[in-house]
């Protein structure tokens, strides 16, 4: 990003991008996985991950991203982690009172840069032998 940052994301505070790589992707792995932490609380760290969710929609109450007006290298770094937390009870996360953060979830989800990474990816991905 030093040599080639069009759209400044080497300035945007990274501490939502630490805060989702420390503490809520601990949570997010003895949620999604309880059976690999079974000396573990499952429901506590959905309660974790959850706190996570709400600050973020605290931040897009007030900015269409999360650390701003413009798409960022911290809606690109968190996004994904949220959606394996989304996907392991949509019925749940969709019934928290968090519209903002899923009118974001909803907006990147079926933005043209996300739909075109998955595209790459889908293509790289052999089919299945009959």
């Amino acid at each position: 990003l030093t040599q080639n940052d069009p759209d400044n994301w080497a300035y945007d505070d990274l501490s939502l991008v630490e805060e989702n790589d420390g503490p809520f992707k601990k949570a997010l792995d003895l949620y999604k996985y309880p059976e690999r932490y079974p000396e573990e609380d499952a429901t506590s760290a959905r309660i974790d991950g959850e706190m996570f969710l709400f600050k973020l929609e605290g931040h897009l109450q007030h900015q269409d991203y999360l650390s701003g007006d413009h798409l960022s290298i911290v809606d690109v770094a968190v996004f994904p982690f949220i959606r394996q937390f989304a996907h392991v009870d949509k019925d749940w996360f969709y019934s928290l009172e968090l519209p903002c953060l899923h009118a974001w979830f909803k907006a990147f989800g079926e933005g043209k840069l996300y739909t075109q990474i998955m595209e790459k990816e889908l293509a790289h991905i052999p089919p299945l032998a009959a």
